[in-house]
């Protein structure tokens, strides 16, 4: 055994027939894919009134993992994807001020998709108040 995630299986082949068994195969190792990853947690860096800017931390020893974070559209009531990618962070846009927004995110690896987190609920700021227009005497 290679890791928790891991297993590794050792095999030889044999061919049997009428006239009888022939020679077993050189061994062969072959190992499972390493599991999909736990979900990371999901942390706000920066908002303002339309985007936030997400991150998470990502393990080091883990490859080639992918990352999807979700956020449920507040009109719809349904999942959409806000980022799918390598990087540890994204940046959400198009949002409406001074409204929560929720979030949650899985990993992906080449055993497929892990689990989604918990649900994470992050709002963006209220609109700076427009310029003031004065009169100049």
């Amino acid at each position: 055994m290679l890791t928790m995630d891991l297993l590794e299986f050792r095999i030889r082949v044999q061919a049997v027939n009428s006239v009888g068994p022939g020679p077993f195969s050189s061994i062969l190792k072959i190992s499972t894919k390493p599991l999909p990853p736990q979900p990371p947690k999901l942390e706000l860096v920066s908002s303002a009134h339309f985007w936030m800017k997400l991150k998470w931390s990502t393990e080091t020893s883990l490859k080639n993992i992918e990352y999807i974070v979700q956020m449920i559209n507040p009109y719809q009531d349904e999942f959409q994807v806000a980022y799918r990618g390598t990087l540890p962070t994204c940046k959400v846009t198009r949002l409406a001020e001074n409204t929560v927004y929720q979030f949650r995110i899985c990993g992906l690896n080449a055993a497929g998709q892990g689990p989604f987190s918990e649900m994470y609920r992050f709002s963006t700021l209220k609109a700076p108040p427009p310029p003031v227009k004065g009169r100049m005497l």
